[in-house]
């Protein structure tokens, strides 16, 4: 009679990023509208001008941006007493630039910043798809072999045999459930180095995890 070992195998990586992808807001404030979206647009045009001349998608060091049409809003704020305020006009625009050099990245960013009205909203930070898809296929291949290594050992602390695979899975998928999202973690830091006015950005490593579900029989 065969005996039914179920089990979760995982396996992890760890790889420097090679992409961080800036996002930057251009916004202004004022009275009057005119004034208030005329200074947005310039703004925005002198950024989107600059990177212009550092794009290029095989040679870097901006490999891909987008930009977010101008918009603005009006509101009325109160002061402390309670009283309605003029009417105050705010124009935004937000772009997205993907830098492959993070040395040129931090020094676009301690440029960009200050530029009135211009701001950074967050870093993202990524591995290329071909890298991502390489290290997916090898931690899915590590996780497996986890799984039937953990298997084997179990059926040896039974005293059985080899065990045979009856069945494998994404996470919840053996009981019908619905799986989990495989998690990964973007994670880096942004400081200001040594008390100069330039912005130095570190990148940590991404991680990427993978986990199956599995069942083995073994006698």
């Amino acid at each position: 009679m065969s005996t039914i070992i179920s089990v979760t195998g995982t396996a992890e990586v760890r790889h420097p990023a090679e992409r961080g992808t800036v996002r930057v807001v251009v916004a202004i404030e004022g009275g009057d509208r005119r004034t208030v979206t005329d200074a947005a647009a310039r703004r925005h045009a002198e950024v989107v001008a600059g990177l212009r001349d550092l794009h290029d998608a095989e040679a870097g060091p901006v490999t891909w941006w987008s930009s977010d049409q101008v918009r603005v809003s009006a509101e009325r704020p109160w002061n402390a007493d309670g009283k309605q305020l003029p009417l105050v006009y705010r124009s935004a625009s937000a772009l997205s630039v993907e830098f492959d050099d993070f040395t040129r990245l931090s020094e676009w960013v301690t440029d960009v910043v200050q530029v009135e009205g211009v701001g950074v909203a967050g870093i993202v930070w990524a591995l290329t798809e071909q890298r991502r898809d390489q290290l997916t296929e090898r931690i899915q291949d590590e996780a497996v072999r986890d799984a039937v290594a953990k298997a084997q050992r179990y059926a040896g602390s039974l005293g059985l045999g080899d065990v045979s695979p009856v069945a494998i899975s994404d996470p919840g998928l053996l009981d019908g459930a619905v799986p989990l999202a495989e998690p990964v973690v973007h994670a880096a830091r942004m400081m200001s180095a040594g008390g100069s006015p330039s912005v130095e950005l570190v990148p940590e490593e991404i991680v990427l995890s993978a986990t199956v579900h599995a069942r083995f029989s073994a006698a």
